[in-house]
């Protein structure tokens, strides 16, 4: 709920949860929600208890257990118990899709897995998520399909393409 522009939770049967003293705050999941102060964003339980302090820029839920984060150095993911998952030095981070996940660094773009491991080095123009086990990414010969290893599945020949939904994916001939 909001009150006097600030965030608090409320219980199913209206009673306050946790008063309204953030000036942001995410939806909970697993027990754990994004919360801001003045001093950035930080994670809360069910209580209201810090379980990460509010100390980052941007923070959102990005799957598989884990939260996308914005500090001064850049971007990177931390549990849910506020724990770094990986360093905070990537350019633009994205959400898990089946495991795997966006990341730029040098202007280029890769994978990271759910255990802050670079399946890929950050070599293509642009990363999609994964689909069916496949991702839309841009080399320089063109838009193409990779599997979870980053190896070419479909030939990088497509000015343009969609995402594999039901075994096909719509492309321009």
């Amino acid at each position: 709920f909001k009150a006097d522009k600030l965030f608090g939770f409320l219980h199913p049967d209206g009673s306050v949860a946790i008063k309204a003293v953030f000036r942001n705050a995410t939806d909970f999941v697993s027990g754990v929600a994004g919360a801001k102060t003045d001093k950035g964003w930080g994670l809360i339980d069910k209580t209201g208890r810090w379980i990460a302090t509010p100390e980052y820029i941007q923070l959102w839920y990005a799957g598989s257990g884990l939260f996308a984060v914005e500090a001064n150095s850049g971007y990177g993911y931390i549990t849910m118990e506020g724990i770094p998952k990986t360093n905070l030095d990537y350019q633009m981070i994205h959400e898990f899709k089946e495991g795997l996940a966006s990341y730029q660094r040098d202007e280029l773009w890769g994978y990271i897995d759910i255990q802050g491991n670079e399946v890929t080095r950050p070599h293509f123009g642009l990363a999609w998520p994964f689909c069916e086990g496949k991702a839309r990414v841009i080399f320089f010969e063109g838009m193409g399909y990779i599997d979870r290893q980053g190896n070419p599945l479909i030939t990088p020949s497509f000015i343009d393409a969609s995402d594999f939904s039901e075994g096909l994916a719509r492309v321009p001939m």
